[in-house]
């Protein structure tokens, strides 16, 4: 047995204390020792609610808490801020008020900038410690900044998605039939684990390892278009709700402007040459989202340029909103599935062959569908 615990049993047996005495969690020290800052918060509401059982003489004898302090505590449990006996001589007043103010309009300035920003305003000069600690005292923390966010909710972004529900093509899908839309994106998957975000080396060296993604790595790239499905088709038609059809190109290659316009030109040939009993394959809305790619002169004339009979239009959706993109679902399933299949064995010719194999399994018995109308669809 370990010496430290045979002494301790020793002590206990002969009803001695601890070597370390430590205080008990359940009944802090009075504040009327020196260095209290009082009774914590949550001291406090329990013997709040031990007074709603036996009452305030029971509950001060219990806690020992006068019963002073607890009527003082049903009026006001929170404590006062402790100032020393000293009145707060920096930034307060007109000088807290350009600290805030600088703080919502450049939440990125430093610490330099923000006591610039006070001394050009009329303030005061102030230390960075100074301002440090009153940022502290505000509750006001850094943190990493969120661009994505940013950009998500700035007045464009919120505009484009307005047009987006309210207005009618090319600027929206207002009023525009769900079976119309064709929803587009691309992904791509490696042949690897991107979990290995920690390592093991010697503890005065860095663990240094090769990025994960890289532009010349081996990657399997997925072009995939969904279609939510007819409801005025049989069930077992192409096109219909339980049988979305889908068209996917699977290669090696990086998606550029070419390999994105040929794959938009085999859909849509695709859907001129077997077109759907009943259907409106006539007149087709292909959705997408803001890449470089898809919006060059060739892609747009692929589609909107052809001579056909039908009509097939190109719509951007909102940048930053994944949320209106029902193929943004489908990728997670066939992720989630393609992890779950994986083996160490597998090339690169295995894993397009199981991405073949998945993509033609998924959005059976109307999944398309609802994925389509849980993005929101149709804006009516």
């Amino acid at each position: 047995m370990d010496p430290a615990n045979q002494r301790a049993q020793h002590r206990s047996a002969l009803g001695l204390s601890r070597e370390l005495q430590q205080d008990r969690t359940d009944h802090p020290s009075s504040p009327s020792r020196g260095g209290s800052r009082g009774y914590p918060l949550w001291f406090r509401l329990r013997v709040l609610d031990a007074v709603h059982t036996v009452g305030v003489e029971q509950a001060s004898e219990q806690y020992g808490v006068s019963a002073a302090s607890i009527y003082r505590w049903q009026g006001r449990v929170t404590p006062y801020r402790m100032t020393g006996g000293e009145e707060r001589a920096d930034l307060v007043g007109y000088d807290l008020l350009l600290l805030a103010i600088v703080v919502t309009i450049f939440p990125c300035a430093t610490l330099d900038e923000m006591a610039t920003f006070i001394l050009a305003n009329g303030g005061d000069v102030y230390s960075n410690e100074q301002i440090s600690e009153r940022l502290k005292e505000l509750q006001i923390t850094r943190k990493r900044c969120a661009k994505e966010a940013y950009d998500a909710f700035s007045e464009r972004t919120q505009r484009r998605v307005r047009w987006f529900m309210t207005l009618p093509p090319p600027l929206g899908v207002y009023r525009v039939l769900m079976q119309r839309l064709i929803d587009i994106d691309e992904t791509g998957f490696y042949l690897k684990s991107c979990s290995s975000n920690y390592g093991r080396g010697l503890i005065c060296e860095r663990v240094r390892n090769p990025s994960h993604y890289i532009r010349n790595a081996l990657r399997v790239n997925v072009i995939l278009a969904i279609e939510p499905g007819d409801p005025r088709l049989p069930a077992i038609v192409d096109g219909s709700i339980e049988n979305p059809r889908r068209w996917m190109k699977i290669t090696l290659q990086n998606i550029d402007q070419h390999v994105f316009a040929d794959f938009l030109d085999e859909t849509c040939t695709d859907v001129e040459n077997n077109p759907v009993n009943n259907g409106l394959d006539d007149d087709r809305i292909f959705m997408w989202d803001n890449l470089t790619a898809h919006k060059t002169a060739l892609v747009i004339n692929t589609v909107e340029g052809r001579v056909s009979n039908n009509n097939f239009q190109t719509m951007n959706r909102p940048p930053y909103h994944p949320k209106l993109a029902p193929i943004e679902y489908v990728f997670c399933e066939l992720a989630c599935e393609l992890s779950r299949r994986a083996r160490r064995d597998w090339d690169t010719a295995r894993l397009q062959q199981e991405i073949a194999v998945i993509i033609g399994q998924l959005g059976r018995n109307g999944k398309f569908w609802n994925t389509f109308r849980h993005c929101g669809y149709p804006f009516t």
